[in-house]
């Protein structure tokens, strides 16, 4: 569990699974927690003054993680179902990022991770104008989901490929990530990436 190699719900409170949109989540109604890397490390990550530098090992069904801009190990998400309670990861965006005691505007900015898998269902992972960035190790897979229902928006999702490398679009798009039957993401962006020199797509437009 834990560390590995659009919008609200329709309460606007992040805690279920619905359609996306671009209301701000209440803080009031449902549990939120903030995630910072360049945070100074021993809060509680109740509040921005107090972030956690990195998603925790273990996370709560029905509560919010609000993550900043900055860099941030691969995650495996392999948390218990409970009922059809989900765990939203959103992206701080300065018109929403919850709790606003200690916000500073540099926060806002991209969520960069590392490779992803979801082995559980029931996760919401919003990148708020795909402002949370998947990417894979060297020529390895960004983004495994193997569980639903999921909530997958927003997201940028990268393979990191050899500079001489050939494949087709259509494989491209296999290696850069890989879903159950039942998941679709739904306005991400997929692609490859050179390890030196300019991006190449592997898929053009978003899913």
């Amino acid at each position: 569990m834990g560390r590995g190699g659009d919008g609200g719900s329709p309460s606007g409170d992040g805690s279920v699974l619905g359609p996306a949109d671009a209301s701000p989540i209440d803080c009031t109604d449902v549990v939120c927690h903030y995630v910072r890397s360049g945070a100074a490390g021993g809060g509680d990550g109740s509040g921005w003054s107090g972030a956690w530098t990195e998603l925790p090992d273990q996370l709560e069904r029905g509560h919010v993680y609000y993550v900043a801009a900055g860099d941030y190990p691969g995650y495996r998400f392999d948390d218990a179902a409970a009922g059809d309670e989900v765990i939203t990861i959103v992206r701080a965006t300065a018109g929403d990022h919850g709790d606003g005691d200690g916000w500073e505007e540099g926060f806002d900015g991209p969520a960069v991770f590392g490779p992803i898998e979801i082995v559980r269902p029931g996760y919401r992972l919003d990148g708020r104008g795909r402002g949370i960035r998947v990417r894979g190790a060297f020529e390895g897979t960004a983004l495994v989901v193997s569980a639903g229902p999921q909530e997958l928006r927003w997201l940028d999702i990268v393979r990191l490929v050899y500079p001489g490398g050939r494949e087709t679009r259509a494989e491209g798009r296999l290696h850069v990530l890989q879903l159950a039957d039942f998941v679709e993401p739904r306005c991400c962006d997929v692609r490859r990436e050179r390890a030196r020199g300019r991006a190449h797509r592997a898929h053009h437009g978003v899913v």
